[in-house]
């Protein structure tokens, strides 16, 4: 009984604490060298809703120009975050000119 509570508090901790290597990406290339990316080098960009996720996938480059990572309102509708949308680069620098 008590490993079955362990397991489930694991799964539970690992779920929530999953590193940023498990995250889902929008993208299968870096938006400025078009390299592959790197599980490590990821920035969380918010939306309002899954057309805004729609918009922004669809034309990334455009959208990290308009948005700031870990944004609360929407470059989209000017509404609330929602949603959440990572972005993954190739290397450190890429990610930082993203960031400024």
């Amino acid at each position: 009984m008590h490993v079955l509570k362990f397991l489930s508090v694991f799964l539970f901790a690992h779920i929530c604490f999953a590193s940023p290597s498990l995250v889902k990406v929008v993208n299968k290339s870096c938006p400025y060298s078009k390299k592959a990316i790197d599980a490590e080098q990821v920035l969380s960009y918010g939306v309002c809703c899954s057309n805004c996720v729609k918009k922004a996938s669809s034309n990334i480059i455009e959208f990290i120009k308009k948005a700031k990572p870990n944004n609360k309102i929407c470059s989209f509708s000017a509404k609330p975050v929602r949603k959440k949308l990572s972005v993954g680069f190739c290397c450190s620098k890429c990610k930082k000119k993203a960031s400024s």
